[in-house]
């Protein structure tokens, strides 16, 4: 093959033609920041998609959480009626020590006033309160917090646990 002589510029090679051309083709061929340029049409057509993905999951969230907020609601109800059903049984107990141990049933009435006093505010604050609460807590007493967790967690065990065996009671089978 013989040499190549571009006859505008003169130049020997095909790379060096290559070469030359793109040095004197404008810069907006090649995708520059100028408006209008074919990256900035992607780039628009990019964030756009983006923004209606967002909508799009936002639309499909949104009942999502608030069926969530509904369910930790009635939780939230399920649990303060927990706690004052047993703060009413700390009362009667305190009842029938009342004879015998007058100390013991005052303190045990004063325990059962403060579950009643946590059951109340547990029906009566919001959930981002008590998540606030609960973690306010949780850093400033972590020791307190993580131990309530265990033995909350061992309490949900057993309740769980018994709630299983239920349907088997009385029937004479047992669930193993």
């Amino acid at each position: 093959m013989g040499d190549f002589t571009d006859k505008q510029t003169g130049m020997g090679s095909r790379d060096d033609v290559a070469m030359q051309r793109a040095a004197t083709t404008s810069p907006s061929a090649f995708g520059s920041d100028k408006p209008g340029t074919t990256a900035d049409t992607l780039r628009d057509k990019a964030a756009e998609a983006g923004t209606m993905l967002k909508d799009k999951a936002g639309r499909i969230a949104e009942p999502l959480r608030e069926d969530a907020r509904n369910l930790a609601e009635e939780g939230k109800k399920a649990g303060a009626d927990q706690v004052g059903g047993m703060a009413e049984a700390m009362h009667k107990a305190a009842d029938e020590l009342e004879a015998q141990l007058p100390q013991a049933a005052r303190f045990a009435h004063d325990a059962a006033a403060s579950i009643e006093r946590a059951s109340q505010a547990l029906r009566e604050r919001s959930l981002d309160d008590l998540m606030q609460s609960f973690g306010r807590f949780a850093r400033t007493q972590p020791a307190t917090f993580f131990g309530g967790a265990v033995v909350a967690g061992f309490a949900l065990s057993r309740f769980l646990k018994s709630s299983a065996d239920a349907p088997y009671r009385g029937t004479g089978q047992h669930h193993l």
